[in-house]
């Protein structure tokens, strides 16, 4: 695991954060490589799939539960946030605060990518830059915008 070590960009002075609180899990698989600037905080699960590279100034908020999968690539300054950081209530009814978020493997998150609670990005998807994903994404599919709309279907990358 290199925690903090991927040097593709940013400010090399940049600390990142790593907060996992008492009874929280994090697991990763091999060759993980979380980049500096990077702020993780885990009260919940967070699992990190084999060979992922996470880049600089990305943020995770695993409050309940986030699994990203193997060989993705997460660009610089992302959220990801499985939880809305407050209660909600419409209507006197309080809304669901937490839903997991399941990133498959081989996904390319874009740059300034904002990830939210209840998503499931499937296998092989694109992530545009800027987006910010409320609903889920096919597999082997790319979305973008604001919110993530379907741009187009039966793609692959290459890492």
């Amino acid at each position: 695991m290199g925690l903090f070590t991927n040097l593709v960009s940013g400010d090399l002075r940049e600390r990142g954060c790593l907060e996992i609180n008492y009874n929280a899990k994090l697991k990763t698989g091999n060759g993980v490589r979380i980049s500096n600037g990077c702020k993780i905080y885990v009260s919940g699960y967070l699992e990190i799939g084999s060979n992922t590279v996470i880049n600089p100034n990305t943020m995770v908020f695993a409050n309940g539960k986030i699994t990203i999968g193997a060989n993705c690539a997460i660009s610089w300054n992302c959220q990801i946030m499985d939880f809305d950081f407050h209660k909600i209530v419409i209507d006197g009814l309080q809304t669901n605060n937490c839903l997991p978020i399941i990133i498959g493997d081989n996904c390319w998150i874009g740059s300034n990518v904002k990830i939210l609670k209840g998503v499931k990005i499937g296998d092989g998807s694109v992530i545009a830059t800027g987006s910010i994903v409320t609903k889920d994404v096919p597999a082997n599919s790319i979305v973008g915008g604001n919110p993530a709309k379907l741009i187009k279907s039966n793609v692959t990358w290459a890492p």
